[in-house]
Formats: C-alpha cells, structure tokens, sequence
C-alpha cells in the first residue's frame, strides 16, 4: 500500500514537472514570436541573422527554415478583420522581390504620438510627428517635424470688412493696434497666402507656459520608405504569437498620394 501511495505521488509530482515544462516552452516559444521593440520588427522586417525568432527555431525545430516572406508575414495584426490578403500578399511580394528594406536613417518614417497637456490648466490633447535626423557627422537623433493641437488652431475665417486701408502708410499705420486687438478676426488682416505654422504656435504656448506637456499616451509609426506603399505599426499587447509591434495597416500609393498622407494623417505640408 505505501508503495502504492509513493508511486502515485511520483506519477503526480512527475506531472506536474511535464505540465510545467510544456507551459516554460510555450511561454519561450511566444516570447520568441513577440515583437517587442521596433527595433526587434526592424531585424525580422530585414531578414537579419541575429533575429531572436530565428535563434528559437533553430534551436528546437532543426531544419525548419524561414523565408523573408514568411518573417514578415509574422509582423501583420492577424486580429484585424478588415484585412485585404491580396493587398498585403502584394506588399510582402515587392518587398522582397526588390529587396527593399527598412532602415532607422530613412527620413520617410515617422512616429505619431499622441500626449497628454494642459493648456491653462484645461486636459488636452496633442498629436506630436516625430522624425529621425542624421547630420553631417552620421550620428542620428529624434526630432519633433510637426505637432498638432487643434485648441490652438487659429480662427479660419476671414471677413472682407476687416481690413488694413491701404492709405494706411499715410497715418503710420495706426489701424494697427485696432487690427491687433480684433482677435477673432486675426486672420482677415494676414497675407492671403498664410499658412498656419502648428510648430511654431504650440512651441510658442509651451514657452510661455500656457501648455504643459504630461505624458505620451501612444505611438503608431508610419513607414513611407517602401517605393509605392506606406504601412502603419502599433503595439499590441495580448496574449498569444500575434503580439507586440505589428502591422496595423498597409496600402498602395503613388508618390502624389505619400505627399498628401503627410499632409492628412502627419500634419507635415512641404511648403512649410
């Protein structure tokens, strides 16, 4: 009977060892598929050797091998139902059929984040356009292309009535500091080609005080490196392979259309 009961304890610690092993395998093999820095989705998007996925397979599947096809195949958010498989089978096929890559000195990415601020004391959003820089020495940095707060958007409109006369050298211009002072009006007394500089005006509020930066709440990066297509990363954060740093989006545009993305989704117009 003791032998009984030793050998039942046995079979049960022995389970016990097998199920935990079989969850640290299954834990190491989802840690392997995650993305989990933009960095790390560079390696896969790029084939590189040193990607950690391909040191898992290596070591527990031998003989399995995975094309550059297959790599970025990984890298799609296979939870968004609007997905069109020809459009993204098409986007994986010219990147490797013309050996495109991605790299952090391309100037043709871009990292939208959005913030939290106040502006006198009021919550507030802000969408930041950050983009890398490499200057002449070769080293790199981040900087801030573009931001956008819409609290701190000029008024649009212009009234024909509101005017500067245009005698008004003969008086030295004395109708300027009623101009001034007609706030809501601001903009019917500006060139008419003006173009408001959203850079400048939130760099302007937050010198002065009136906006406090808080927080980044999130970050989606936009890729234009790739000739004809533009895809959209974010971060996901779930259970399972399908995690991390993933394409959110992809879609075909000519260079006229990368032009207006910029304009749209990134606040950047080259005018500017």
């Amino acid at each position: 009977m003791r032998k009984l009961i030793l050998l039942l304890t046995f079979c049960g610690l022995l389970g016990e060892v097998l199920a935990q092993t079989s969850i640290s395998k299954s834990y190491q093999e989802t840690f392997a598929f995650e993305v989990k820095t933009v960095d790390e989705f560079f390696e896969r998007f790029n084939d590189e050797s040193t990607t950690l996925i391909k040191d898992y397979i290596k070591k527990n599947y031998p003989g399995k091998t995975f094309s550059r096809s297959e790599l970025i195949k990984t890298l799609f958010n296979y939870t968004n139902p609007a997905w069109e498989a020809e459009v993204a089978d098409a986007f994986v096929k010219r990147v490797v059929d013309s050996t495109q890559y991605l790299l952090f000195y391309d100037d043709e990415w871009f990292a939208k984040c959005i913030c939290s601020v106040t502006y006198k004391g009021k919550p507030e959003k802000v969408t930041i356009i950050m983009q890398p820089y490499q200057d002449f020495t070769g080293g790199a940095k981040w900087t801030i292309r573009s931001a956008y707060a819409p609290f701190l958007k000029l008024p649009q409109r212009r009234d024909a009535k509101k005017f500067l006369n245009p005698i008004s050298h003969a008086t030295d211009f004395m109708g300027l500091a009623k101009a001034m002072e007609d706030k809501m009006n601001i903009t019917s007394y500006l060139y008419e080609d003006f173009k408001e500089d959203r850079l400048a005006y939130f760099v302007s509020e937050l010198m002065n005080g009136n906006v406090v930066f808080l927080q980044t709440d999130r970050i989606a990066y936009h890729m234009l490196q790739i000739s004809g297509w533009a895809l959209t990363v974010e971060q996901f954060r779930r259970q399972g392979k399908n995690n991390g740093w993933l394409i959110s989006s992809v879609s075909k545009l000519s260079p006229e259309q990368k032009e207006n993305y910029k304009k749209k989704i990134l606040y950047i117009d080259k005018n500017e």
